[in-house]
């Protein structure tokens, strides 16, 4: 025996180099799960602000109308 029971000491280190690789890896989806929440807030404010002038121009369309209908 060489001071190696069964190869463990090799093993063991392929087991850490996987367990690494695998930390990069989650570290990179992660980075990119933060980036696409930001992007999908993003959207979310955007289509919230484009529903609400929306809304607003809508209303005083009515506005308008009524008042002109109201007027004749």
């Amino acid at each position: 025996m060489n001071g190696e029971p069964n190869g463990w000491n090799a093993y063991k280190l392929f087991v850490m180099e996987q367990l690494k690789g695998l930390t990069e890896r989650s570290t990179r989806i992660e980075n990119k799960l933060d980036r696409l929440n930001t992007k999908v807030t993003v959207l979310e404010t955007k289509s919230l602000m484009y529903g609400a002038i929306a809304g607003f121009v809508i209303a005083a369309a009515v506005q308008i109308v009524a008042i002109v209908i109201k007027i004749s």
